[in-house]
């Protein structure tokens, strides 16, 4: 009897409100046509503007109207073409899939090799260069996705070597570690009041 009540209750749930998402086109202060991508998200508490290596997001909360998200963005347009510029100057040549042959790693350029693959993965061959191992179809956004886990992996290998020598001088042992990407190279926000 109590497993036919949760079925007749379950049908009157209403079902969460999904997360959607579109693309704007939008010109920055200095000209350039950029597409942002706008997602109304339930969780979300404000509109925020954020840019990372693959654009522009624009969040909003279900409550929000498109046209407040569109005043949002505007208002935010000069913040947002420093963002944009500051990424093209950041002095840091961009991957380029078959063009990169070269990537560092502990201050040293490693050799790099491109393969095609189901799923892009950088990870060591044999001979101690790297292997760039991805689909002819992948995206920019894929390639530092696996850039940046390869990255981080190291990190992490580097402070599993490194953290036994200071745990003697530490009050106590660090119950986890995290890695955040700082704001130069990583997500810059641009929240708003509620």
């Amino acid at each position: 009897m109590r497993s036919l009540f949760r079925l007749l209750t379950a049908s009157r749930t209403t079902p969460k409100p999904a997360i959607q998402r579109d693309s704007i086109g939008f010109v920055l202060a200095d000209g350039r046509r950029i597409d942002v991508l706008r997602v109304r998200d339930p969780r979300a508490r404000r509109i925020k503007l954020s840019v990372d290596e693959r654009g522009a997001r624009l969040s909003l909360p279900l409550r929000a109207s498109l046209v407040s998200g569109e005043r949002f963005l505007f208002e935010h347009r000069d913040w947002l073409t420093e963002q944009f510029a500051a990424q093209a100057h950041a002095g840091i040549e961009r991957l380029q899939r078959d063009a990169t042959s070269e990537l560092p790693l502990r201050g040293e350029m490693l050799p790099l090799r491109w393969e095609s693959a189901r799923a892009s993965r950088l990870e060591f061959d044999g001979d101690g260069a790297l292997l760039f191992r991805a689909p002819a179809s992948a995206g920019e956004a894929a390639l530092q996705r696996a850039l940046r886990d390869f990255y981080e992996a190291q990190g992490r290998a580097d402070v599993g070597r490194w953290l036994p020598k200071y745990l003697s001088g530490l009050p106590r042992s660090p119950r986890r570690i995290v890695f955040k990407r700082t704001a130069r190279n990583g997500v810059r926000w641009r929240p708003t009041a509620p």
